[in-house]
């Protein structure tokens, strides 16, 4: 019998505040360790739920097929971090600068805001 092998990888932890309006886009841990959003070129998890409040559990896709909010146009095979806004956006190091990589994109996306497919695997993209 074949197996098409796990498709989402997820874990469960308590929100540092009301994240109801942040379903979609990267949050990491804030030193509780709970959830948060995530900043700028931060190692980031995409929320899969909304979390009302601090202490309510929020749900993350730690590795996985899944969706992000996008902060910019996006082409299908980029790979993305997270903006100040815990959207998705290019990893575009600078020269000699490292810098990590949430997710590739399976799809366009054309305007900010835009809900789209990703593949999530954590790594970290070297500056030429």
């Amino acid at each position: 019998m074949a197996t098409s092998g796990l498709e989402q990888i997820l874990s469960s932890k308590p929100a540092s505040a009301d994240l109801s309006a942040d379903q979609y886009k990267f949050v990491n841990f804030d030193a509780t360790p709970e959830l948060q959003l995530a900043g700028a070129g931060e190692v980031g998890y995409i929320l899969q739920d909304k979390p009302t409040a601090q202490g309510n559990n929020g749900t993350i896709l730690l590795a996985g097929k899944g969706k992000v909010i996008i902060g910019e146009a996006i082409s299908a095979g980029e790979f993305l971090t997270p903006d100040a806004a815990g959207l998705a956006v290019l990893a575009a190091p600078a020269t000699g600068v490292n810098e990590e990589v949430c997710c590739e994109a399976l799809e366009d996306g054309a305007n900010s805001g835009d809900l789209i497919s990703v593949f999530v695997n954590r790594f970290t993209l070297q500056g030429a």
